[in-house]
């Protein structure tokens, strides 16, 4: 069969202006390739990221210069390029397309993301029809593979549909989810080794009634296969309207299964308060808002709350909120020092105790919690321990330990970069791991009874 040389002309302008055009080995060490009938020669151009077309090469071009700018870690490109390469890898083949033609544009941060670029050709020459699901399978690629698992690109079909928090919290369904691996650690991505586990049932709720239990495995929603989403849009994908029917595909130890759940526009009250007996409280908070630290501040400050012998703090089933509020509820039991310690990549920011908490200093506090409880929720649980101030009762919480802020991407999507992480001022770190209770309890995962609770009343004698 004949051969053709075919010359691949490169010219690279990176995000920050132009760099030096780079070409191909000259015709004398020529490219063995099929002949331009079937496969044409292609020249690669790269563009600034202002001049990309939405949701493709400036989407990826704007998240690597965050990354470079404030995410907590330094990240060394080369490790950034392998995970983005790792991404156009993993996206199933499609029945293929024509090629791309004489020209390939695409938009890198700099020449080191070439590579990324001739990937994406190569599958769009071989195997693939659609550039825009591979580039971002490369963006993705960069947050699973080079990142934490909690950092993450949120496509704007699914941005909507989630609160700035990411918690997981499904509420108009009645359960949280969490995106972990087999052995238990939090993943970005899902896949057959990343998936999204029911993490809590909240009581009286669409999931309670239709027997959606701790454990499940959820991997469809109305038909649709979760994997290769984020977590972030894979939660995404269970809220809606309220009234409307959502289908869960659910893996069980049993064997699959399908729940059929109806939304119900769920509204719940950022703390709950009730009296056990005449001494002592129970306060459950659902959340973290500037709201709910007011109202914790006020219920302090009732008459037989100031007389009571002890509380019973629940924070089980919290996704977190405003770091400024668990500050300020955490304030309201300690005497001075620090709440914690806020460790970004080139500053250090002590969260202090805040004068004038009303709590009762002789009151005794037992604080409940379990694998949901995340975030601010473990801020407070993990300093009130520390300090000797509570007994912490239940299971070991989520592990997130993250402080995250999230830009708006070119396509109206979602970038969550993490820029610090928290500690205790004693230096406890639950990342991963969460938070080791004092007394750990096997929740009742099926309903019917609270064994955690029933450890803290006992506790106190109740």
């Amino acid at each position: 069969m004949r051969r053709t040389t075919v010359v691949m002309a490169v010219v690279v302008a990176s995000c920050g202006g132009a760099t030096p055009a780079i070409t191909a080995p000259p015709a004398t060490e020529s490219i063995e390739t099929l002949p331009p009938a079937t496969q044409p020669a292609t020249t690669i151009e790269t563009s600034a990221c202002t001049s990309a077309p939405p949701r493709t090469w400036a989407i990826l071009c704007q998240a690597v210069e965050l990354i470079d700018e404030i995410y907590v870690d330094e990240v060394a490109r080369a490790e950034l390029v392998a995970a983005a390469n790792l991404g156009v890898r993993g996206v199933p083949a499609t029945d293929g397309g024509d090629p791309p033609g004489d020209v390939f544009r695409c938009t890198i941060p700099d020449e080191a993301f070439l590579s990324v670029c001739e990937a994406v050709l190569e599958r769009l020459q071989n195997d693939h029809d659609d550039p825009e699901i591979l580039v971002t399978a490369a963006l993705n690629g960069i947050f699973q593979y080079a990142l934490d698992p909690f950092s993450s690109y949120v496509p704007p079909d699914y941005a909507d549909q989630l609160d700035e928090l990411g918690s997981g919290a499904v509420y108009d369904l009645g359960l949280s989810v969490s995106a972990r691996t087999r052995s238990g650690e939090p993943c970005s991505v899902i896949s057959e080794s990343c998936h999204l586990e029911v993490v809590s049932v909240f009581p009286i709720t669409p999931a309670a009634s239709q027997g959606i239990v701790v454990g499940d495995i959820i991997v469809t929603v109305d038909g649709e296969a979760l994997a290769g989403l984020s977590a972030e849009a894979a939660t995404a994908l269970m809220f809606g309207p309220a009234g409307v029917t959502v289908q869960l595909g659910i893996e069980r130890s049993t064997g699959p299964l399908t729940k059929s759940l109806v939304r119900e526009d769920f509204r719940f009250d950022p703390i709950e308060f009730e009296m056990i007996n005449s001494s002592v409280a129970y306060l459950r908070l659902n959340t973290f808002s500037q709201l709910s630290a007011q109202l914790v501040g006020q219920v302090l400050q009732l008459s037989e709350v100031e007389s009571s012998r002890a509380m019973i703090l629940d924070l089980r089933d919290n996704p977190g909120g405003l770091v400024l509020a668990a500050q300020a509820i955490a304030s309201q039991f300690l005497d001075g020092d620090l709440v914690m310690i806020e460790r970004g990549r080139d500053y250090e920011y002590p969260w202090e105790v805040i004068e004038g908490g009303l709590a009762n200093p002789s009151m005794r506090l037992i604080v409940l919690v379990n694998r949901a409880s995340a975030s601010a929720s473990e801020v407070l649980a993990a300093v009130l321990k520390e300090r000797g101030r509570a007994t912490v009762v239940g299971e070991p919480t989520f592990g997130k330990n993250l402080v995250q802020q999230v830009y708006t991407a070119r396509d109206g999507g979602q970038l969550r970069i993490t820029v610090a992480r928290w500690e205790t001022p004693g230096g406890t770190d639950i990342g991963i791991t969460g938070l080791e209770p004092d007394i750990f309890i096997e929740p009742d995962v099926i309903g019917g009874t609270d064994p955690i609770l029933d450890e803290a009343l006992s506790l106190l004698g109740v």
